[in-house]
């Protein structure tokens, strides 16, 4: 339970302070490059940008779903892997953070663009990379 509460604190901070260095550093649409095929493009996304009633009803599915992950991991044999915690750590904090930005401000800053894909941001990355290691390792 300490990979996944580290692993998810951990990707909150990150996410949290990419976005806000984003925001203060570029204005919205405005884009720096990294490399060939790398941009910092600041964008706001509205994916799941609902009216409040609704906000409160995707807080409260997530709040469940965490929930329900936090009594799996304890009491399932299979997640008791540091590495399986870790993961799902990394996409439970992933979650967790574009649900305060969606919560706070309505909408989700995104700041990775790579040209062939919609802009994300590390939240984005870390929801994906998480399940899918966490699936490999099972």
């Amino acid at each position: 339970m300490v990979a996944l509460t580290l692993a998810a604190s951990i990707m909150v901070a990150l996410d949290q302070l990419s976005k806000r260095l984003v925001s203060r550093w570029l204005a919205v649409g405005q884009s720096v490059c990294v490399g060939r095929y790398f941009q910092i493009r600041h964008a706001r996304s509205k994916r799941l940008a609902l009216p409040i009633q609704q906000h409160w009803l995707l807080l409260c599915t997530w709040t469940a779903l965490a929930t329900a992950l936090v009594v799996v991991l304890h009491y399932g044999v299979n997640f008791r892997r540091p590495t399986i915690e870790f993961a799902l750590g990394m996409a439970l904090g992933g979650a967790a953070s574009n649900i305060v930005d969606f919560v706070r401000r309505g909408y989700v800053i995104d700041m990775v663009d790579v040209g062939v894909w919609p802009v994300f941001n590390l939240a984005d990355a870390a929801i994906l990379m998480g399940v899918i290691l966490a699936l490999c390792r099972i």
